[in-house]
């Protein structure tokens, strides 16, 4: 979703996975602020934005470093973000 939303070729899945996990480690509220300093990743953090910030919280949540701590789709699904975003 983060590289489909943002300008073509400026950040693939790999290099964003990258940034998450080992320049930020698990920081979403430095990602937020470097991604936000961004001008190519606007699309996309607007999109996460929505909501209060809603799809930031669901990022954090879907990349916790305990993989039981994810969330389910069934979960994901029912997301603050997902209704402030208009998906579902």
């Amino acid at each position: 979703m983060f590289t489909a939303l943002s300008e073509p070729d400026s950040v693939d899945p790999a290099a964003l996975q990258r940034l998450i996990e080992t320049t930020f480690k698990q920081d979403f509220d430095g990602l937020r602020e470097y991604a936000e300093a961004d001008g190519r990743w606007a699309p996309a953090t607007e999109f996460l934005g929505a909501a209060d910030g809603a799809g930031w919280a669901l990022l954090r949540a879907m990349c916790d470093s305990e993989w039981r701590l994810r969330p389910t789709a069934a979960s994901v699904l029912l997301h603050p973000f997902m209704k402030g975003a208009g998906i579902v």
